[in-house]
């Protein structure tokens, strides 16, 4: 619908170039008020005979309006040419301007969005069904994904969001009742319209819009799509395989990655994931998805579940491997960069997360490991220098993902063995099962280098999360300690007792 003049011209229109170019062969749906207007000549044509017909058809010709050699006399061939012509063509434009110059000048011609007029919605659905029903369709199904945007989009007039949003009724009932197949409408609702509005319309043309809205909405049943449909949604439109060699070649990676111990299994799948979940959304994890389900649901629309799927994928077409599973730290560059979160609190915590790891977290990793990140980015994939530093990189973008959304589950009370599992593969150690000790030395060394934003618990297997504050409170701190030496102490002192002595009481 983005870009149509009216509904009629999206609905109708579509539907006809649809058909012209699935059934080509088939006669144009009368949805254009010129198929009436030909109807109408071709009976004054019977009526008047060709030869007065094409006389008065061709008088004045020549007047210069522009169309060059197509405005040559008329005749029985031309006609009948013109007539049955593509909706777009200039034979079609100029035998309905010569027909309503002539003939019907009572005929509205002023021109849609698609270069004619069309007949009103109901009237054109009533069409569109039986032409539907003559080329064997059981019904028209139409999939209406941007109309609401449309709508939104001219918000600021108020008048045509009216008249155009109560034409949505007439997809549900019918004012002619000659629909011999049922016209299905699946409308995407992106917005809610009453958001668009404004201010600015006063009080009682909003309510008036709100009512009028409620009515249209009314008229139809709402299918719900909810988070735990997003795997089987992903694996139909993200994740499906090119071929059946390529789905069995996945299937025998997923079932040997399967293989992994149940510790790490349990952390991947969650409590509301399975195995056959998993292998919808392979190579990702249940944990994955629901952690992008919790971090999508407070960004802008621009920034969808889908799409961050996708953009993995394609990122890391140059290093994934059949087998691998996307680590779950992976998500933090495609969602904390370049989009706007919802509430102005959740645009102070992912700026908090993206200062945090730019000022303290990359320059630590650069020390440690010798080398600097644009230079990193210049290795191979599989070189051993950049495998390392990506591996730890991925680790702490775990932390900080876990800072921003702590509510959900697989980030929920995070520690070094639940951080290694969210990024299985991510850290090898000579002794399978100890890559949670292994992790744990890590984030000790971070600290250790002075990010004391890492908070690390007590006991053998500690929770670990990240403070998020837009404060630097360690480098006041340090800051601070300068003045901690003996002759200040000395000094303070002094000032207590001095305060508190009265010299009433000697």
């Amino acid at each position: 619908m983005i870009g149509e003049h009216d509904m009629e011209s999206g609905i109708l229109g579509g539907y006809v170039d649809f058909m012209r170019r699935t059934h080509p062969e088939a006669p144009i749906a009368g949805v254009y008020r010129a198929e009436g207007l030909f109807r109408d000549a071709e009976n004054l044509r019977q009526r008047m005979g060709d030869a007065q017909f094409f006389a008065a058809l061709n008088k004045d010709t020549g007047s210069g309006r522009g169309w060059g050699e197509l405005e040559a006399g008329w005749d029985a061939e031309r006609f009948e040419i013109a007539v049955v012509a593509e909706p777009t063509s200039d034979e079609r434009s100029q035998l309905i301007g010569a027909l309503v110059s002539k003939f019907f000048g009572s005929y509205d011609t002023q021109a849609g969005g698609r270069g004619e007029a069309f007949i009103s919605l109901d009237k054109g659905l009533s069409v569109i069904s039986k032409h539907a029903a003559s080329l064997g369709y059981d019904a028209p199904i139409l999939f209406l994904d941007e109309l609401i945007l449309w709508l939104a989009s001219h918000a600021a007039d108020l008048r045509f969001v009216h008249q155009e949003g109560q034409k949505l009724a007439k997809l549900v009932e019918a004012q002619m009742p000659d629909r011999p197949v049922p016209v299905i409408s699946f409308i995407a609702r992106q917005r809610d319209l009453r958001e668009l509005i404004g201010d600015a319309v006063p009080g009682a043309d909003r309510l008036n819009f709100g009512d009028a809205l409620g009515h249209w909405e009314g008229r139809f049943h709402t299918i719900t799509l909810e988070d735990r449909n997003l795997p089987l949604i992903a694996e139909k439109r993200v994740l499906k395989c090119k071929s059946d060699t390529a789905r069995q070649e996945l299937t025998a990676a997923f079932e040997q990655t399967s293989k992994i111990r149940e510790s790490v299994m349990n952390v991947l799948l969650t409590s509301e994931g399975d195995r056959q979940m998993f292998r919808r959304v392979y190579p990702f994890s249940p944990a994955l998805v629901q952690t992008l389900i919790a971090v999508s649901s407070v960004l802008q629309r621009e920034r969808t579940a889908l799409k961050v799927m996708v953009q993995l994928l394609v990122e890391q077409r140059d290093t994934l491997k059949v087998g691998d599973i996307v680590p779950v730290g992976d998500l933090f560059d495609v969602i904390a960069h370049g989009d706007e979160a919802f509430s102005q609190e959740m645009a102070i915590h992912f700026e908090n997360a993206k200062r945090l790891y730019h000022q303290k977290l990359l320059p630590v990793l650069e020390k440690q490991h010798n080398t600097r990140w644009d230079d990193v980015d210049q290795l191979e994939s599989d070189d051993a220098k950049r495998v390392a530093f990506h591996n730890d990189d991925r680790l702490i973008k775990t932390l900080l993902l876990a800072g921003l959304v702590p509510e959900v589950e697989p980030l929920r009370a995070l520690n070094a063995e639940r951080l290694a599992a969210l990024n299985h593969g991510t850290i090898k150690t000579p002794i399978a099962g100890r890559e949670g000790q292994e992790v744990l030395r890590r984030c000790r060394s971070w600290v250790s280098a002075g990010v004391g934003e890492i908070l690390i618990g007590e006991g053998a297997n500690p929770t670990i999360s990240v403070k998020l504050s837009g404060v630097d409170t360690e480098s006041i701190i340090e800051q601070a300690r300068r003045e901690d030496n003996q002759g200040n102490r000395v000094r303070r002192v002094r000032q207590m007792l001095l305060a508190s002595w009265d010299p009433g009481r000697g």
